[in-house]
């Protein structure tokens, strides 16, 4: 039975339906989970958790370290600019409204697509080679 969560936050978005369900996520998943923690005495469970979008993925309990380690080799493979910009982006729209966040999305979205490393990350999708970041 699964008993362990993990948590990408942030990272980022491959389109604009995950870069608004990005900002909808960090609008509502710390309200759920302060609503959770103030009704409860115990940890939340992780397919409560999972369920509710506070974390992803969830996982047997005694291999979070091997999923942690996955998981950190993909985000190492992506370019360093964009999973700042794109975690950077996912904490400040917690404190935002959902309009607010949406908005702010949408112009992070914009400085994304205006990189070095877009450009790169789609003629390597393209031409079916691995991407070359640059990191801007």
């Amino acid at each position: 039975m699964p008993t362990s969560g993990t948590l990408s936050a942030g990272g980022t978005a491959n389109s604009v339906d995950e870069t608004c369900t990005a900002a909808a996520t960090a609008t509502s998943a710390p309200v759920k989970a302060r609503t959770l923690r103030g009704n409860a005495e115990k940890p939340i469970p992780a397919a409560t958790a999972r369920d509710i979008g506070l974390v992803n993925h969830v996982v047997p309990a005694g291999s979070e370290r091997a999923a942690a380690i996955a998981l950190a080799q993909k985000v190492a493979l992506k370019s360093a600019y964009t999973v700042k910009l794109g975690k950077t982006a996912f904490y400040r729209q917690v404190e935002m409204s959902l309009a607010d966040a949406y908005r702010y999305a949408s112009e992070v979205m914009t400085e994304n697509m205006l990189a070095r490393d877009a450009e790169e990350g789609i003629g390597a999708f393209i031409e079916k080679r691995e991407p070359k970041w640059q990191d801007k």
